[in-house]
């Protein structure tokens, strides 16, 4: 690939974007041995020391390495195949359990070469910082993907836009069902909220209460449902909403409350939809004094294992 006229020479950086490129699209494959300096240097009609700058920054930047005596070859896991963006769009999200789980596999994928993770918090101080390291890394062919936690349109409207050729990126949420164009993974929670009613009819409850996070109403109406099926109660004050964040900490006021209501009101079943509850649910359950599973059977959803205190 000739990048100048035989009267003008090729920048360095021109040189490392060809070769960015042509690493990216699979054209130099991991593992190719590059030509010798002065073979480059006539493909790319440029000078040596214009060349030994570029193979020096693609070295730094992990797409190419050089072995003494064998010579200069394409990076096993170079960044365009190994490198990928985990990206938190709110400060919420980057507190939740299952963040803190991700934050952990992706430094245990970390220690395994083939794949490095890298995280990005979109929020605070370093929101801009980190927008622009992203579209600065994806335009260069630094990132093998994006993964956007907890999505929003300003986030996703700053990074290039799924083309055949860009970088590709996943949504993870529910706030991900405003951009189809992108792919998705979204917790089954009508799935969840089924299974846990199904095993807490097999074990005789049939008062069941519901404890859930603020915002998430979509399957209420299939769970309303099926608690009718099944001939469970279905009173209101039974399904509790708690807000997000620092307000997680109500699921323990309401789950003391609904234990100290009277015995023929008072809950058997338990159903705490999102794993950032059950710290603060359990504590009320056990302020209130109730036996576990004796008094009152519970059933949680967890994005990961977690020991409930």
């Amino acid at each position: 690939m000739r990048l100048s006229t035989d009267k003008e020479f090729a920048s360095s950086n021109a040189i490392v974007d060809a070769l960015r490129w042509q690493i990216a699209s699979g054209a130099l494959p991991p593992n190719t041995k590059l030509p010798i300096r002065q073979d480059m240097c006539r493909e790319y009609n440029a000078a040596l020391a214009t060349m030994q700058r570029a193979i020096d920054m693609l070295v730094t930047e992990g797409f190419i390495c050089c072995t003494p005596g064998k010579g200069t070859f394409v990076h096993p896991h170079p960044p365009s195949k190994a490198d990928v963006a985990l990206v938190f769009g709110s400060a919420i999200s980057a507190r939740s359990l299952f963040c803190e789980a991700i934050r952990g596999v992706a430094g245990a994928i970390s220690q395994d070469h083939s794949y490095r993770l890298r995280t990005f918090d979109l929020h605070g101080d370093q929101r801009e910082r980190h927008v622009e390291m992203l579209v600065t890394l994806a335009s260069a062919h630094r990132l093998a993907g994006i993964i956007v936690i907890s999505p929003s349109s300003d986030i996703l409207d700053a990074l290039p836009r799924p083309t055949a050729a860009s970088v590709p990126l996943v949504l993870v949420g529910r706030e991900g069902r405003n951009y189809p164009e992108y792919p998705r993974v979204e917790v089954d929670q009508p799935g969840f909220a089924a299974a846990a009613i199904d095993v807490l009819h097999r074990r005789g409850r049939r008062r069941i209460a519901h404890i859930l996070a603020d915002g998430i109403y979509g399957y209420l109406d299939d769970t309303t449902e099926k608690l009718r099926e099944l001939g469970c109660e279905n009173t209101p004050y039974l399904v509790q909403f708690v807000g997000e964040g620092r307000r997680w900490r109500g699921a323990e006021h309401i789950a003391h409350l609904l234990m100290r209501l009277p015995a023929n009101d008072r809950p058997n079943g338990l159903i705490i939809h999102d794993d950032n509850l059950v710290q603060w649910a359990s504590m009320g359950l056990r302020a209130s004094g109730m036996a576990i599973p004796g008094d009152v059977e519970v059933v949680v959803h967890a994005n990961h294992p977690y020991a409930a205190p």
